[in-house]
């Protein structure tokens, strides 16, 4: 089976086509590159890209699968976007996974895990998960807090005193880690990783479970901070 997926909620995109089949994966194309201003014009252009290489039309695809956040409201909408008209000009199902899943999982470590992404505005997203024999559970909700309130949070949650491995596009926004926290790979979420992720669920039957909805992890700074103009809104109450 064909599996096309990117994320476009971080700095660096990254788009994979990858084969699936009883002998394994075959990676057919993966592209990883910086500049999240060009995610809009760079994402189709690629997708065309990787399916002409192969000689493939995107009816040739079994699956999509999309990274959902959280992460740039703008990147996410384009990434969901073109899943969504990618998907109708298929007929391809689509699989979407939180960005923050996609680096705990890409970690390739045992124990809790807890990604870390820039969010902007002083903060990181976050969320911890435990990770055994390959499958990833989530522990925590995703997180938008300051970069200095990370590690008393990972410790409200980690009663136990367990080591926690970080990870993630945000580790250098981080305070220096206490002894109890090992520090994983800086990388981005990889797009790859998404497509092994989507390939796994798909044979297990939980599609369903992985609806392609953006995970925003806060509301877009535009409702925190948008008032109407007074004159409208006396005429609303007027009405």
């Amino acid at each position: 089976m064909l599996i096309l997926a990117w994320d476009t909620a971080s700095t660096s995109l990254g788009l994979a086509l990858a084969s699936f089949s009883s002998a394994g994966c075959q990676t057919l194309y993966n592209y990883v590159g910086a500049g999240l201003a060009s995610h809009g014009q760079t994402l189709a252009p690629l997708v065309d890209e990787a399916l002409k290489n192969q000689g493939l039309k995107p009816s040739d695809l079994g699956l999509l699968a999309v990274g959902c956040g959280p992460g740039s409201f703008t990147g996410l909408r384009v990434g969901l976007a073109l899943a969504k008209g990618l998907a109708f000009a298929s007929q391809s199902p689509v699989a979407g996974f939180s960005s923050l899943a996609i680096l705990a999982t890409q970690a390739q470590t045992q124990g809790l895990v807890a990604p870390v992404m820039d969010a902007r505005h002083r903060e990181i997203f976050t969320a911890l998960y435990r990770v055994e024999s390959g499958q990833l559970e989530p522990l925590t909700e995703v997180l938008a807090l300051s970069p200095d309130k990370l590690w008393p949070v990972l410790e409200t949650f980690n009663p136990k005193g367990e080591r926690v491995t970080v990870t993630g596009p945000g580790l250098d926004l981080l305070s220096p880690r206490p002894a109890w926290v090992d520090l994983g790979p800086k990388d981005s979420p990889s797009a790859l990783t998404l497509a092994q992720m989507a390939n796994l669920i798909f044979e297990k039957g939980q599609l369903a479970q992985y609806p392609p909805i953006p995970l925003y992890g806060r509301s877009p700074e535009i409702f925190k901070t948008f008032c109407p103009p007074q004159r409208l809104a006396q005429r609303s109450e007027a009405n």
